[in-house]
């Protein structure tokens, strides 16, 4: 920060780290992935010790309860993950009787995926845990740096988006 002569406030800089990178912990894409690996071990730790399921399971299951009755396929892309890894979570939360395959009548491949009540409890409780969890995270931020947040996250979501339109094809 540096401060402007003729008013004495504050003037705000961008941080010249993120603006002319020097090295690797000066990247943008590091210091999120910094910050998402250390969120994700309290939220991981929260959820292998108190639920038994992982952060992977935990994104199904809160995709599924926003898209009850939607395919796998949906399901994926709904929690941002690739088939496979959506097809082996949700088989096993089948397994453990906390999802239900739907099958289509006249064409099996187009089965939906519903919630059992087990799993709608299990949602619940984890839910209001990872509530708790999130707001801890965000307390050494002011109300107005948590909307900046939102605001900022959303508008690194939408650039990306625009840089990989313009990306050709692996």
């Amino acid at each position: 920060m540096t401060k402007c002569a003729s008013t004495g406030a504050e003037a705000q800089t961008p941080p010249v780290t993120l603006m002319a990178p020097q090295r690797l912990s000066d990247m943008l894409d590091y210091r999120l992935y910094l910050v998402y690996r250390d969120c994700g071990y309290i939220t991981e730790r929260l959820l292998r010790t108190e639920f038994g399921i992982n952060r992977r399971r935990w994104r199904i299951l809160a995709t599924v309860f926003e898209l009850e009755g939607a395919t796998l396929s949906e399901i994926a892309e709904g929690a941002e993950m690739d088939r496979a890894q959506a097809s082996r979570s949700v088989g096993m939360m089948v397994r453990e009787g906390f999802l239900k395959r739907m099958a289509k009548p006249g064409n099996a491949r187009y089965a939906k995926v519903v919630f059992t009540a087990a799993a709608r409890e299990l949602y619940e409780a984890i839910l209001a845990r990872y509530r708790e969890a999130n707001v801890s995270l965000l307390a050494s931020l002011s109300a107005e740096e948590v909307g900046q947040l939102d605001v900022l996250l959303g508008k690194l979501r939408a650039r990306v988006a625009e840089l990989q339109a313009v990306q050709p094809a692996d």
